[in-house]
C-alpha cells in the first residue's frame, strides 16, 4: 500500500503493522500506556518515517485531528497513530490469561 493512499488513521495503522515484525507487535503490545509515552519520541520517528516514505498527505492529517479532536501538526499526527497503533497491538498481540 502507497501511504499517499492512506486516508484514515485505521489504514495508517495497518500500514505500519503489516511490515512490522512480530517480537516487535508484541513488545509494543506488551508497554503499559506510561512505557509508550516514554518511547513516544522514538516511536514518533519511526511512523512519520514509514508514513512519509510517499508523503503525508492532509486527508490522514485530518482523520488524525478528527480522532483526537484537536489541530496539529506532523508529530501530533504521528502520536495518534501511535497512540492507535498500541491499541490495536495491545487487544490482538497481548499476553492473554488462559484458564
Amino acid at each position: 500500500m502507497n501511504s499517499k493512499s492512506l486516508k484514515t488513521v485505521d489504514e495508517a495503522v495497518n500500514h505500519i503493522i503489516t511490515d512490522m515484525p512480530l517480537d516487535e507487535k508484541v513488545r509494543i503490545a506488551r508497554l503499559s500506556r506510561e512505557e509508550l509515552a516514554s518511547l513516544k519520541l522514538t516511536l514518533r520517528a519511526y511512523v512519520h518515517n514509514r508514513l512519509e516514505e510517499s508523503g503525508l498527505n492532509e486527508e490522514l492529517r485530518e482523520s488524525c485531528m478528527a480522532v483526537a479532536g484537536e489541530e496539529f501538526d506532523k508529530d501530533g499526527t504521528s502520536a495518534v497513530i501511535i497512540d492507535a497503533l498500541w491499541e490495536r497491538l495491545s487487544k490482538t498481540h497481548g499476553l492473554r490469561l488462559v484458564g
